[in-house]
This record gives structure tokens, C-alpha cells and sequence, in this order.
């Protein structure tokens, strides 16, 4: 497998300071990144089970015992009148619970805006909609990442969803989502699931904490360090402009910890609509 990442020309700074950067998925260009559609707390089924268990023998007998009417009222007056009582108000209480469901959506996207930050990814440096798109029109460039490197698998345990590669999943439709009956490949898919319109990026992320960042900017940009031999070779736009292209050799050059990497310029092919690459001498 192979990772790559577009760069716009004025984010040549991964290279000078060694550090990346893991959005905040309300600053991505997907407006439905990590925005689950929770359609229910819990199913009305689940809902009643729950709030009758409230209501046992033992809860009942607990309830008339701090009421201060067993001296005064009997215990069968007292269970007969609170069961009804209790089971007349079920479906308020049922309503109350279905309109709390939008706003924990809004409080879900809250949470992981503030605590989760993801690295895009492709398997692609050939996609000429990602370098009109993502390079502003050819004159950035393309990182290619090592995908052994230790820095592309975090994880610390074998359940944790975050600090490695993914694979991103392109559906048609949102999924529906029941809070409490949510298992773990649902989990997952709300932080993998993109519509199938951008199946075009063959995208792979990284999910990390932001907690985590090694550098914070303002308390919006989210910095970990990048180790050098985390990356493997480099490739500029066709139209990158001179002083950006002479910006990046100079800071190969110049520095012995990205010796290893090789660079590419790419040039339109002749022939066919797509790019070549011709490797820079350095």
C-alpha cells in the first residue's frame, strides 16, 4: 500500500518545522464528517424496560418507606395508586427522551470536534482532481509516507480506533443510529463512513486525539511531529512556481534528516490526460 497527501503551495512548513497537522472535522470540506445520524436514544422498547425496572417491588416498598405514609396509608393502596400513576405519565416520559435525540447529535459533533482530529490520506500521487482541488490547481505538491513507519500505527490496544490507518468506507445513504444498541463496526463507521461522491479520493485516515498535539496554535490547529523517515519521497506540481519549487530543494538540501528523500517533478504527458513524474537530481 501506498500514502500520499496534497499540499497547497503555502504549506510548505510540514517540511520546515516537521510537523502535520490532524483537522478538526468541522474545518474539512465534508460538512458531514463525524456527524452521526442518531435517529433514537434507545428503541421505546428498551425505554420502557428501563424506566419499569424502576419501578420493582423493592423500588416500590423503598419509595412508600421515605413517603411517610406507611403510618398512615396501606402499602396496597399505596402500590396500586403508584403503578398507575407511574404508568399513565410513560409515554411523556418517552417524548421527553425522543426530542433529546437532535440535540445529542449536536452535543456528539461538539465532542468530537473538540477531541478528535483526523489526517486525510490517499493511495493515489495520479489524481488530477486532487491536484486542481487540494494543490490549488497544480502548484503545491504530494507527500508520499512511509505506511510502516511507527508514526502510522499509535494504537494502544487492540480495540482503539484511533492513532492508525483506515480505510474510508463510501455509502449512498446515512446510516440510522440507535445510541444504546451501537456496536463496534457502527462505531467505527461513524468516523470511516463518507457518501460515494468522494470515492474519487481513495482516501485512508488517521484519527488521533487532540489532547495528544505536540504543538496548539491558538487552540485551533492541532500539531504532531512528523518524523523524517515518515516520509519517502516528495512530487511537485507542474505549475508550482519557481520560488516554491527552489524553497523545497533548499530545504532538502539542507537538511541531513531528509536526505533519504527523493524528488519528483511532474509534467504533462503528451499522449494521455495524466501526469508524469521525472525524479530531481539533488
Amino acid at each position: 500500500m501506498r500514502i500520499f497527501k496534497y499540499f497547497h503551495p503555502d504549506r510548505i512548513e510540514v517540511l520546515e518545522s516537521g510537523k502535520i497537522r490532524f483537522t478538526q472535522p468541522s474545518d474539512l470540506n465534508d460538512p458531514f464528517e463525524l456527524k452521526p445520524n442518531v435517529k433514537e436514544i434507545s428503541s421505546k422498547e428498551n425505554i420502557v424496560t428501563l424506566l419499569m425496572e424502576a419501578i420493582s417491588e423493592e423500588k416500590i416498598i423503598e419509595y412508600y418507606m421515605k413517603s411517610g405514609l406507611s403510618g398512615i396509608c396501606d402499602f396496597s393502596i399505596f402500590r396500586k395508586n403508584f403503578i398507575e400513576n407511574y404508568t399513565s405519565n410513560l409515554p411523556t416520559a418517552i417524548n421527553v427522551i425522543d426530542l433529546l435525540a437532535p440535540k445529542l447529535k449536536e452535543t456528539l459533533h461538539f465532542l468530537f470536534n473538540k477531541a478528535i482530529g483526523i489526517l486525510c490520506l490517499t493511495q493515489s500521487n495520479e489524481n488530477l482532481l486532487m491536484w486542481a482541488h487540494y494543490t490549488n490547481n497544480h502548484q503545491g505538491y504530494v507527500m508520499e509516507f512511509e505506511p510502516n513507519h511507527p508514526f502510522f500505527n499509535q494504537k494502544k490496544s487492540g480495540i482503539d480506533e484511533l492513532r492508525h490507518l483506515r480505510h474510508v468506507n463510501y455509502i449512498s445513504t446515512r446510516e440510522m443510529y440507535t445510541l444504546s444498541e451501537i456496536d463496534d463496526q457502527q462505531g467505527a463507521n461513524i468516523f470511516l463512513a463518507k457518501s460515494k461522491e468522494w470515492s474519487y479520493e481513495h482516501e485512508i485516515r488517521m484519527l488521533h486525539s487532540l489532547n495528544e498535539a505536540d504543538t496548539v496554535i491558538n487552540e485551533k490547529i492541532y500539531l504532531f511531529n512528523l518524523p523524517p523517515l515518515a516520509i519517502k519521497n516528495i512530487y511537485l506540481g507542474c505549475r508550482m512556481l519557481d520560488e516554491k519549487r527552489n524553497k523545497i530543494i533548499d530545504i532538502l538540501n539542507n537538511n541531513h534528516v531528509y536526505k533519504h528523500i527523493a524528488l519528483f517533478q511532474a509534467e504533462i504527458d503528451q499522449e494521455y490526460y495524466r501526469l508524469n513524474f521525472k525524479e530531481i537530481v539533488r
